[in-house]
């Protein structure tokens, strides 16, 4: 789910005026393929849960920006579409359009890493850079 909102996302550089586009787009415009769609994990059975989250919408759209989808929004998905949902599914669909949401968001950053990437994020760089800095400031004091 956090791959697909990366993906999706659109990036806001500071100080360009020009019309964000997604990472997805960029991709498919790089590669000249406009059906490209980088390779994702496999949901396993959980798939038909993923359909049904994308068939309602992984957001909701309000004043604010993107939120999570509501119970009312479930609810009426499941009833217009007559699709019998577990309480169990819809917790989980709901998880997973927070997990969306809050990836969506994140990933307006530049730099927020691919959630599949195993390179460290800015922000573990910079604790990393602070606890060494702060080392190094206790050794030269003694």
């Amino acid at each position: 789910m956090r791959q697909l909102a990366w993906l999706n996302a659109a990036p806001h550089r500071e100080g360009d005026k020009s019309r964000p586009v997604s990472r997805l787009q960029r991709m498919r415009t790089d590669r000249a393929d406009p059906r490209y769609m980088p390779e994702m994990p496999d949901p396993g059975g959980a798939a038909y849960l993923l359909a049904y989250l994308f068939e309602l919408g992984p957001a909701s759209s309000t004043g604010m920006g993107p939120a999570p989808i509501t119970h009312h929004e479930l609810a009426a998905w499941r009833d217009l579409t007559g699709t019998p949902l577990q309480p169990w599914e819809a917790r989980f669909v709901r998880a997973l359009s927070r997990e969306y949401v809050a990836e969506a968001a994140a990933a307006e950053d530049p730099m927020r890493p691919a959630p599949w990437s195993t390179q460290p994020s800015t922000e573990q760089l910079h604790v990393v850079a602070r606890s060494l800095r702060d080392e190094i400031a206790a050794m030269a004091a003694d």
